[in-house]
């Protein structure tokens, strides 16, 4: 398969000011003097990213005897890297010695496509990736079968993965100023030369460009880069009984290894900690490398596990009637940051900080969907039309809530990654959920529980410590088929969103010293209907 992405866009390049009264007093006079509190700007976004997808599959069915089938395969997934046409990559090589050749001007620890140590993809291909497939199924007679299955699958890195690299000097530099900052001079009251538009993204710039200090990078490849692996592995007992009812016990689980979680780069250079000589206004000297700001990395260090057991029955249709109901008991823990997105691991230094429940760990769900074809009654002429034919719809769906991690609101490990997470004080954290609804948005929480972590550390709560309200909806659809000639129909349905018109409420508010802490301030849609008619001929 052959793969381009292709960015053209104008992304922060226009600029930005904010006005914050930290001048004058007042937002507005702020705005009138020219004197911004924050600047931004940027070169846009464009890149030419090219490359091939390989794989190869090869599976065998065989057929052991009357009982036992067994269907085995292979899939071989090899990762070459996607290269940028005109070399936007760039490499973090901490403690290198060797300037690029390329831009000579770049800070040591800087390298770009057509470096020596910096691969043309930004990181080394990784080819050795076998997948081999297991599965089977084995009659164990009175209508019981006994499935399973097992296998590893590879997923390769997402193409937006690489956009922090092109938004990153020399290619197409961004600018980040926090201070007095003159609207109608902003490079000039900052003290350096204006970039643009010699750094426009669309040109690669000259050899000889300049790199204005500290550099940050918000993209770059671990060298190593391994595809995305997941093993998965089932067991399923299903049985049928009557002539239409079917019932099945499982157990599914996976293992995932070399997770990159979308976006959710690592930072490679944090401020570290200096016992009584650290302050946010120091965050740069004290960074691993203080000619880097930020630095983000795509890495290949994420881990999950879940594990899950499966109940369903099923009625196949019959009768006019069909029945699917299920319910799964699961738990899924990995090693990736609460945040989601942006710098999202907690503590740089410690990978480990972040092992806990999975933002995505429901432990309970529940399913029930069903369709009726409602029996005709004994009528004739329009009473027939009207009210036999129809058909009855249902789905309900029931889960345990979403968890949440509390943060901090405060960089109290100076770290300057902003993810510190809040100091659990003792007491109940959880509050009775059976509260009225009004109780439960004014305080989801017990908020006294929690406050900023302690000074040079990053904050002793676990990850996803706390669960969000939970989920309750039923859909119910109303149907029913007119013919109109032998080849046109109408068809009419009434159908009833969130029928039982229940509260399913969104998260609380989980940042420490904000007026939201605690408090439920967003719920999913109420009951709505919906009438329609269709015609089909």
């Amino acid at each position: 398969m052959r793969v381009s992405n292709t960015l053209v866009n104008t992304f922060l390049q226009s600029g930005s000011f904010s006005f914050s009264n930290q001048i004058s007093g007042n937002n507005l006079s702020d705005f009138m003097l020219g004197d911004a509190s924050n600047f931004n700007q940027g070169g846009g976004e464009y890149k030419n990213l090219e490359g091939r997808m390989w794989s190869l599959y090869v599976q065998d069915n065989i057929n052991v005897n009357a009982k036992l089938k067994v269907q085995i395969g292979l899939r071989w997934d090899p990762y070459f890297p996607f290269t940028e046409q005109k070399g936007r990559t760039v490499c973090y090589l901490p403690g290198t010695t060797t300037k690029s050749s390329r831009f000579p001007n770049a800070p040591l620890g800087m390298q770009f496509s057509g470096d020596r140590d910096c691969p043309n993809g930004g990181s080394e291909k990784n080819v050795w990736n076998f997948g081999p497939r297991l599965g089977f199924a084995y009659d164990l007679g009175h209508h019981t079968v006994l499935r399973g299955g097992g296998g590893i699958y590879y997923s390769p890195l997402a193409n937006n993965n690489s956009n922090g690299m092109v938004d990153t000097a020399p290619f197409s530099p961004q600018f980040n100023y926090t201070g007095v900052v003159d609207v109608a001079n902003p490079y000039g009251s900052i003290g350096i030369a204006n970039p643009f538009p010699a750094q426009y993204a669309a040109n690669v710039p000259s050899q000889n460009v300049g790199f204005i200090l500290p550099v940050s990078i918000y993209g770059t490849f671990q060298h190593n880069w391994h595809m995305q692996e997941l093993a998965t592995w089932n067991l399923n007992l299903e049985h049928q009984f009557g002539e239409s009812w079917v019932a099945r016990a499982s157990y599914a689980g996976n293992k995932g290894t070399y997770l990159t979680s979308p976006l959710n780069y690592v930072e490679q250079n944090p401020a570290i900690y200096v016992p009584g000589n650290s302050s946010e206004e120091n965050t740069q000297q004290r960074r691993l490398n203080p000619n880097f700001g930020p630095v983000g990395l795509a890495a290949s260090w994420g881990n999950s596990h879940y594990n899950s057991l499966r109940l369903n029955l099923e009625k196949r249709f019959s009768k006019g009637l069909t029945l699917v109901a299920n319910y799964t008991r699961a738990k899924m823990i990995d090693d990736i940051g609460p945040r989601g997105g942006g710098y999202g691991t907690t503590n740089p230094l410690n990978r480990r900080f972040d092992h806990g429940i999975s933002n995505d760990d429901v432990p309970n769900v529940f399913n029930f969907s069903g369709a009726w074809r409602i029996p005709n009654a004994p009528l004739h002429g329009l009473a027939n039309t009207l009210i036999n034919g129809w058909e009855l719809t249902a789905l309900t769906n029931w889960r345990s809530g979403f968890p949440f991690t509390l943060f901090s609101n405060q960089d109290n490990s100076f770290s300057g990654v902003g993810s510190d997470r809040a100091d659990y004080i003792g007491g109940r954290a959880m509050l009775d959920t059976g509260r009225s609804h009004g109780e439960l948005i004014q305080q989801y929480f017990n908020v006294n529980a929690f406050v900023p972590n302690a000074v040079g550390t990053f904050g002793n709560s676990a990850k996803n410590l706390l669960r969000g309200p939970g989920f309750f909806s039923t859909d119910m659809g109303l149907l029913k088929d007119f013919a109109i000639t032998e080849r046109i129909r109408t068809q009419f349905r009434a159908e009833f969103f969130n029928v039982f018109n229940n509260v399913n409420f969104g998260q609380p508010g989980n940042s420490l010293g904000s007026p939201s802490t605690g408090k439920i301030t967003s719920a999913s849609d109420p009951r709505i209907i919906q009438l329609a008619l269709k015609l089909a001929f």
